[in-house]
């Protein structure tokens, strides 16, 4: 993947890719439907919420509740994303990967 212009790093400024920060992925909030990534130039955890070819980057905040509010989109082709209660599991380029539920 190439970088893109809108990827860039909001913290320290530095270009990175779906796939890098995607390889950085910690826990699946399942009540949110977020994932939690580091960004993969300096650490800082990034907020995604993933559909089939189609990533939204944001973050969430509390109104009452937790609310998930999207800043980016980013359109994704070959991502696929299934959800269960305890998981998520994308593939995108032939790699899949199983996110399970953050705990603590």
């Amino acid at each position: 993947m190439t970088h893109r212009e809108d990827q860039i790093c909001k913290h320290c400024g530095r270009p990175w890719t779906l796939l890098e920060i995607l390889e950085n992925v910690e826990s699946y909030w399942p009540e949110m439907d977020v994932i939690r990534c580091l960004a993969p130039c300096c650490g800082v955890p990034e907020t995604l919420q993933l559909e089939n070819g189609l990533i939204r980057r944001g973050y969430v905040y509390a109104a009452g509740e937790p609310h998930f509010s999207d800043m980016e989109h980013y359109e994704v082709p070959g991502l696929t994303v299934v959800k269960s209660p305890e998981s998520l599991k994308y593939s995108l380029h032939q790699k899949e990967v199983t996110v399970t539920k953050q705990t603590g």
